[in-house]
C-alpha cells in the first residue's frame, strides 16, 4: 500500500505496494515493524490485566464485573481455561444456576478434551465439575447424549458411503464425526483416516469442494501458543513441521507453522494438477494421461524477520522470498508491514519453481513466472483447505488498467524471452497463463487447459526460435474458433476477456446471467454435460446460489454422477427455506438416489428435534441461557429452523441476555495481528484505544495535499472470514474529520470494499458503500445522507452485516437504506469475490479513535 493515496471521492490515484520482484523473488520486502519473534504479543499482559480486574471485583462481590472481565478474555481466546474457570466461579458465587450451568457446559467440554489428550491431572477437576453440573442442571448430559448419538450415526453413514464409493457424502459424514469427538481420541483418528481416503479416491469433484477440515490433532490456547513462540524464537530452536513433501522450519510463530504445514500440502496437490503429474499418494486408478515424475521433498525456511532471512538465506536485500534449488526461503511477513497471507503467497509462488525445474527445466521467464503467479491467488478457507483458480486482484487490476490505456497492447513483447524478469511484465504474464487455464468454450469446457500443460512441457526441448509462431501452433491452429485465426485475434479476445473479468470482480451479475443462460440452454437441449459445466461456473462465482446448486444436482443425476447429485441435493435441503419448492424436489431426488437417505434424514431429525425439545424444557424451567444455548445448537445444524430462531429472539428480548460471544479484533494493548504499510506512523495504541492520527503521515499538510484532495490510510487485520458475519466499531473523530470507516474483502492493501463515514462537501454527514481497486467506486446510486455525529462524546457505532451476499449497514443501531437503481432497499448485493478477504479500518484527516472493535462469524443466517 502506498504511504498516502490521494482521494477525491470519485477518483483515486494509488501507488502499488506489492510490486512483483525479479528472478526468484515474489514480493518486495516491506519496512519492518511489529513484535519480534517470540516476544510477548500482549496477550499475557491482557490476561493479567483482566485477571486483576476480576480479582478486585471478586473481593467486592461484584460478580457482573468479574463475568465481564473473563468474557473479555474469551472474546480474544475462546479456549482459555483460566477464563472459563473464572466464569464458572463468578456464576456460582453470584447464585445464578442458569449462568453456572452454561459456563460449566463450556468448561467441562474443554476439560474433557484436555483429559482425552493426556492431561490426567485435570481428571479430578473434570469429575468434580460434572458432579456440580448434575446438581444445578435438571437435564445435565442430555445434549451430550444427543450429540453422541448423532456422531455415531455419522460414523455409520460415513462407512456406508465409503463402501458405496460416494466419497463426497462420506467426507461430510466423517467431518461431522470428527467435529463431535475428542481431537486425540481413537474415533478422531478413524475419522481423519477416512477423510484422507475420501480426498485420495474421491476424484476432481471432491477435491474442488474445499471440504476437508484441519486434520491436525488437538487445539491450542493462546497461552500455550505464546510459550511455544517464546521457546522457538531463535532460528537454532525454530519450530519444525514435517509433511509428506515439505520440511518446514518457522521461527517463533506456531500459527504460521501450522498454516504452512497444512496449506503447502494442498498447494502441492494443485501443482501436480497443473503439471499433470500423478497425485501422491496415488489413487487406486491412475489416469493414464498423467506423468510419473518424482518431485523431491524440499525444505521450507520461514525466518523471524526480513533481516534474518537476508543474512541466513544469503538473499538480496530487496527480496521477499526465493527458491534456491533445494529449499524455499522467506520470512514472517507479519513482522513487517505484511500479513501471514503474504508469507504463504510467497511460498506458493516460490515452491512452484521447484516443479518447473524438476518437471520441465528452465523455460523462458514468461512461462516460469507466469505459471508461478497463478498460485498467488490461492485462498485459505477457514477449515484449512484452499480455493484454487481465483484471479489475483492486484495483477488483474494493474493489467486491466494497462489494457484500457493501451488498446493495442503488445502481448508478443511480453512473451519475448529477452525481457527476462522485469516486474512490469508480471501482471500480463499472469493474465496470459490465467486465460489459458480459465477460458470457457461454448459447452462450458476449459478450452485451453489441457493444451496449456502440453505447452509448458514443450519447453523441455528448449526455447523455440519464434515465440509467436510457436504459440500459434499450440493455441490457434489446433482449435476451430472462428474469432481466433491468428495471434492478433487471440490477443484481442484475451484483452476483452481480461477487461470483462475485471468488471465482474466489481459486479458479477452480468457474467452470472450469461452463464445461467448457457446452463439453461444446455438443460433444454438435454445436453447435460454443458448444463453441468455452466452451473458449476456459476457456483465458482456465487457459492451457495440455490438455482445453480439445484441445476448441478439435476444435471449430475442425468449423467449418472450419483455422488455429486446426492451431495448437491443435500446442499439444497440444508441451505433452503422449508417452503422452497426446490427443497421439496431435492428431497425427492435425494430419496431416489441415496440408499442411506432415510438414515441421514433420521439422524438430523433426531438431533434437531431432541435439541429443540430440550431447549423448550429449559425454557419452562426458567433457565433462559441454557435454553438459548441449546436452541443455538439447533441452528448450527439447520440455520432456518423457525422454532429455534423464534425462541432465541423471544428470550433475548425478555432477558436482555445472549449466548452469542463476539470476537475482539483489538486487544487494547498493541497492533499485533494488524498490518499495512506505514501503520507504525498513522496507527498506534493510546489508553486502550486504537488511534489513527493522519497528521503523522501527512505532516504539515495535516491530512490534505497541496491541491486539497483528502488523503487516507488503511490498516488490516489477519482474519479472513467466509459465510455470514458481522463487524462493528465505535468511532470517535475530531472536529476536523473527513473520512472514517470499516473495510472488508481485502486481498491486499490496494483492493478492498468499504462502508465509510464521510463529511460531505455541503457539510452533511454521509455513508458510502464503496470499492477501492485503484480508484474509488460507489456501490448503489451514490453517497447517502445519514444523521450521525462521530464527534460527540460517545462517537458513532458503525456496523456491517453480511448475509449470503447481502451487505447491510447500521449506524447507531439505525439501518441505512441505500438506493439501488432508483429504489430504496435494506442492503446492497455484492459479488461473492468482493466479500472474500481481510477486514480493516480506513481514516483520513485528523485524529480518529476506534474502540469496541469486534466481529461475529458463524453458521446462523
Amino acid at each position: 500500500m502506498s504511504s498516502a493515496p490521494r482521494v477525491t471521492w470519485g477518483t483515486v490515484t494509488a501507488v502499488s505496494s506489492l510490486l512483483p520482484c525479479l528472478a526468484v523473488c515474489l514480493l518486495l520486502a516491506p519496512a519492518v515493524h511489529g513484535s519480534p519473534p517470540g516476544a510477548d504479543t500482549g496477550y499475557a499482559s491482557f490476561v493479567k490485566a483482566q485477571a486483576g480486574v476480576a480479582k478486585k471485583a471478586s473481593r467486592a462481590k461484584d460478580w457482573a464485573t468479574v463475568e465481564a472481565a473473563w468474557t473479555a478474555v474469551l472474546e480474544v481466546d475462546p479456549l482459555s481455561m483460566e477464563a472459563l474457570a473464572g466464569l464458572v466461579e463468578a456464576a456460582e458465587k453470584s447464585g445464578d444456576p442458569d449462568a453456572e450451568a452454561l459456563a460449566r457446559r463450556e468448561y467441562n467440554r474443554q476439560l474433557a478434551r484436555r483429559v482425552q489428550a493426556g492431561e490426567n491431572k485435570l481428571a479430578r477437576t473434570l469429575t468434580k465439575s460434572q458432579e456440580r453440573q448434575a446438581e444445578i442442571d435438571p437435564f445435565a448430559g442430555e445434549s451430550v447424549e444427543l450429540q453422541a448419538e448423532f456422531s455415531e450415526a455419522q460414523s455409520i453413514l460415513g462407512q456406508a458411503y465409503l463402501e458405496a464409493g460416494l466419497f463426497a457424502n462420506a467426507m461430510v459424514a466423517w467431518i461431522a464425526r470428527l467435529d463431535t469427538v475428542a481431537p486425540d481420541s481413537d474415533q478422531a483418528v478413524e475419522a481423519r483416516a477416512a477423510i484422507t481416503r475420501c480426498l485420495a479416491e474421491g476424484g476432481d469433484f471432491v477435491g474442488r469442494l474445499g471440504l476437508a477440515p484441519d486434520l491436525s490433532a488437538g487445539e491450542r490456547d493462546e497461552a500455550w501458543i505464546a510459550d511455544f513462540n517464546r521457546k522457538t524464537a531463535k532460528w537454532s530452536r525454530a519450530g519444525e513441521w514435517a509433511t509428506p513433501h515439505y520440511r518446514i522450519k518457522v521461527a517463533g510463530n506456531w500459527k504460521l507453522g501450522e498454516a504452512a504445514a497444512k496449506v503447502m500440502e494442498e498447494a502441492h496437490a494443485f501443482y501436480r494438477e497443473i503439471w499433470g503429474i500423478i497425485p501422491d499418494p496415488a489413487p487406486k486408478r491412475v489416469d493414464e494421461s498423467l506423468r510419473d515424475i518424482n518431485i523431491t521433498p524440499i525444505a521450507v525456511n520461514i525466518y523471524g524477520s526480513h533481516a534474518e532471512y537476508v543474512k541466513r538465506a544469503g538473499a538480496v536485500e530487496w527480496s521477499g522470498g526465493q527458491f534456491n534449488g533445494s529449499a524455499v526461503d522467506t520470512y514472517d511477513h507479519g513482522s513487517g508491514s505484511g500479513s501471514w497471507r503474504s508469507t504463504l503467497t510467497t511460498l506458493y509462488h516460490e515452491a512452484s519453481h521447484q516443479f518447473m525445474r524438476e518437471a520441465v527445466g528452465s523455460p523462458p521467464s514468461y512461462i516460469n513466472e507466469g505459471v508461478a503467479c497463478l498460485f498467488e491467488s490461492i485462498e485459505v478457507l477457514p477449515n484449512g483447505t484452499i480455493r484454487r483458480d481465483l484471479p489475483t486482484k492486484r495483477y488483474l487490476t494493474d493489467l486491466a488498467k494497462t489494457l484500457r490505456a493501451e488498446p493495442s497492447f503488445d502481448l508478443a513483447f511480453v512473451m519475448d524471452p529477452k525481457n527476462g524478469n522485469d516486474p512490469k511484465f508480471y501482471a500480463p504474464r499472469w493474465g496470459l497463463i490465467y486465460f489459458l487455464r480459465m477460458f470457457l468454450g461454448e459447452q462450458g469446457d476449459y478450452v485451453y487447459r489441457d493444451q496449456l500443460e502440453n505447452y509448458i512441457y514443450a519447453f523441455k526441448r528448449g526455447t523455440p526460435g519464434d515465440a509467436v509462431e510457436h504459440f500459434e501452433s499450440f493455441f490457434v491452429e489446433p482449435f476451430d474458433i472462428p474469432e481466433i485465426t491468428n495471434f492478433a485475434e487471440f490477443t484481442e479476445v484475451w484483452r476483452r476477456w481480461i477487461l470483462d473479468l475485471d468488471a465482474s470482480e466489481k459486479d458479477s451479475s452480468g457474467r452470472v446471467a450469461a452463464l445461467r443462460k448457457k446452463a439453461r440452454m444446455g438443460g433444454l437441449k438435454k445436453d447435460w454435460e454443458t448444463a453441468l459445466a455452466f452451473h458449476e461456473r456459476v457456483l465458482d462465482l456465487e457459492p451457495g446460489d440455490l438455482d445453480a446448486v439445484w441445476g448441478v444436482a439435476q444435471a449430475a443425476e442425468k449423467l449418472g454422477q450419483i455422488d455429486q447429485a446426492v451431495f448437491m441435493a443435500r446442499q439444497l435441503i440444508e441451505l433452503s427455506e422449508p417452503d422452497d419448492q426446490r427443497r421439496q424436489d431435492a428431497d425427492t431426488l435425494h430419496k431416489a438416489l441415496d440408499e442411506q437417505a432415510g438414515d441421514w434424514t433420521d439422524a438430523r431429525r433426531r438431533l434437531i428435534g431432541g435439541m429443540a425439545g430440550l431447549a423448550l424444557r429449559y425454557d419452562r424451567e426458567e433457565m433462559s441461557l441454557m435454553a438459548m444455548r441449546v436452541a443455538q445448537d439447533v441452528l448450527d445444524v439447520d440455520p432456518f429452523d423457525a422454532s429455534a430462531r423464534a425462541l432465541i429472539g423471544r428470550l433475548e428480548r425478555e432477558t436482555g441476555r445472549t449466548v452469542i460471544r463476539w470476537r475482539k479484533l483489538f486487544n487494547g494493548l498493541n497492533l499485533d495481528g494488524w498490518y499495512g504499510a506505514k501503520t507504525e506512523e498513522a496507527f498506534f495504541v493510546e489508553n486502550g484505544q486504537l488511534v489513527a492520527d493522519y497528521g503523522r503521515v501527512a505532516g504539515a499538510a495535516g491530512g490534505a495535499d497541496a491541491e486539497g484532495a483528502s488523503l487516507y490510510q488503511t490498516i488490516f487485520l489477519e482474519r479472513a472470514v467466509q459465510g455470514d458475519w458481522s463487524m462493528e466499531a465505535r468511532i470517535r473523530a475530531g472536529s476536523d474529520w473527513e473520512i472514517a470507516g470499516l473495510c472488508f474483502g481485502a486481498r491486499d492493501s490496494d483492493n478492498f470494499e468499504g462502508a465509510v463515514l464521510r463529511k460531505g462537501s455541503d457539510g452533511s454527514n454521509r455513508l458510502d458503500f464503496g470499492s477501492f481497486h485503484g480508484s474509488w467506486v460507489f456501490r448503489g446510486d451514490g453517497s447517502y445522507k445519514v444523521d450521525y455525529d462521530p464527534t460527540g462524546p460517545d462517537g458513532t457505532v458503525l456496523r456491517v452485516d453480511v448475509r449470503n451476499r447481502r451487505v447491510s449497514v447500521t449506524i447507531d443501531g439505525v439501518l441505512v437504506r441505500p438506493v439501488v437503481d432508483g429504489k430504496k432497499q435494506d442492503f446492497i448485493q455484492y459479488p461473492m469475490s468482493a466479500l472474500r478477504g481481510d477486514a480493516g479500518l480506513l481514516v483520513s484527516k485528523g485524529v480518529t479513535r476506534f474502540t469496541d472493535l469486534r466481529m461475529l462469524a458463524g453458521k446462523t443466517r
